[in-house]
């Protein structure tokens, strides 16, 4: 890392890479490697096949350095892992990154993070290494395209149709089925408390007309004596 390494310097490293048979792991982050360094080392990996970890952030690596790579996930059977973090692959660098994906089964971790490849891409590529990490797993389906599925983290799941049009939102129909039970039980609630009221206000004058009742009966009796 940080050791002043430009594309000559990778031409050295790159002979090495091609005939070492025993390295596992190779980090040359941060080094002004550019497109001419950074394809060298990846004609270079196409002929190891034993290095699983391969890290190359911050090299000021471009598009040509990921049609390299592209061509290196098609050949290479070994790699696991690749680090491009904060290198400047763009739309066109992500296109061929996910071209050799296909043609790849090896690969679980690829991460592209500060890349400006844009999210569809980003999304593309996880999808991509995804499959590889579920291929031997005999009932493995893979995820639905991008422009089909949406989720937000905390919010309720959207399905969109084909045409690009929203259907039905899970959770939206169960809230508005759930804010209507609640409403009418409150409604029946408070036609109860009413009836009640309404009961007990009548047996009151229920009682008081007895009263009067037996009052008056009490003077007409006392009147005829």
């Amino acid at each position: 890392m940080n050791n002043k390494i430009g594309p000559e310097g990778a031409e050295c490293l790159a002979h090495s890479i091609s005939s070492h048979q025993t390295l596992k792991t190779f980090n040359i982050s941060m080094n002004k490697l550019s497109d001419g360094g950074g394809v060298v080392l990846c004609r270079a990996l196409c002929q190891n096949t034993v290095l699983q970890t391969v890290t190359m952030s911050m090299c000021l690596l471009g598009p040509e350095t990921c049609r390299a790579l592209g061509e290196m996930f098609a050949l290479n059977t070994s790699l696991q892992s690749l680090n491009l973090t904060n290198n400047q692959l763009g739309e066109e660098g992500g296109e061929a990154l996910l071209a050799g994906l296909l043609e790849n089964s090896v690969l679980l971790t690829l991460d592209v993070r500060m890349c400006q490849l844009g999210e569809r891409l980003e999304y593309e590529i996880s999808r991509q290494l995804k499959h590889n990490k579920h291929r031997d797993e005999p009932n493995y389906v893979l995820p639905r395209p991008y422009s089909s599925f949406v989720r937000a983290e905390g919010a309720r799941s959207t399905e969109v149709s084909p045409r690009g049009d929203r259907s039905r939102t899970s959770g939206g129909d169960l809230t508005a089925r759930s804010r209507g039970s609640v409403t009418s039980r409150t409604s029946a609630t408070r036609k109860s408390s009413a009836l009640s009221t309404r009961s007990a206000a009548s047996r009151k004058s229920v009682r008081s007309l007895k009263q009067a009742v037996s009052k008056v009966t009490s003077k007409i009796s006392e009147t005829a004596k």
